[in-house]
């Protein structure tokens, strides 16, 4: 399960180009961050396209940035 009060703290510095946090996160985790943050560039370097990302974030994740982030 995700700590999305956590994880809202990480998309904020991310946003702000530190990323001291962001680089021991998950997979699911960094791509909820990459996909709540607009930070789309960081997908290149996961190796991932946005319907890669959305199809492998649970939905509750993928509910979550709806509800946070829309």
């Amino acid at each position: 399960m995700m700590n999305y009060d956590y994880l809202d703290q990480v998309i904020r510095e991310v946003k702000d180009n530190n990323f001291d946090k962001y680089d021991v996160l998950s997979t699911g985790q960094r791509l909820y961050v990459i996909l709540s943050s607009n930070r789309f560039d960081l997908l290149e370097e996961e190796g991932t396209t946005i319907a890669q990302a959305l199809k492998f974030l649970e939905t509750s994740a993928i509910d979550e940035i709806w509800k946070r982030h829309a």
